[in-house]
């Protein structure tokens, strides 16, 4: 297992508990993060909890106050039909924050996957 770093003493959700979440969250309590995990199934939810993860209901309203970041598993539709609620939750705590979700994280030199050039900053808003 390679430890997650650069969240170390912050909090982490994980969203989906297949192998891949759990993995995640895993990795990320090595590297010194205190993750948070979630899933929609009962039977995923109490494997978790007997694996020694904390377990935070995205669902409810304030779930995300103190969230640094989150991890939605490969397997979880995040946008596409529609989005999906613990994702559009965190979103919106994002933007409270004054922080976009996705645009805050990019690197320096980020590059447009549809034009592959490189971005100036009033160009990415309009592309995100």
């Amino acid at each position: 297992m390679i430890p997650v770093q650069g969240y170390a003493g912050q909090t982490v959700a994980v969203l989906g508990l297949g192998r891949t979440g759990r993995a995640a969250a895993v990795a990320l309590e090595a590297g010194g993060a205190n993750p948070v995990v979630w899933d929609d199934s009962a039977v995923a939810r109490q494997a978790a909890e007997d694996d020694g993860l904390e377990l935070r209901d995205l669902t409810k309203t304030g779930a995300f106050e103190d969230v640094a970041a989150l991890i939605v598993s490969p397997g979880i539709p995040h946008l596409y039909p529609k989005p999906n609620t613990h994702v559009a939750a965190a979103a919106t705590e994002s933007r409270r924050r004054g922080r976009h979700p996705l645009r805050d994280r990019l690197p320096r030199n980020y590059r447009s996957p549809r034009t592959h050039r490189r971005l100036r900053p009033n160009a990415l808003r309009r592309h995100l």
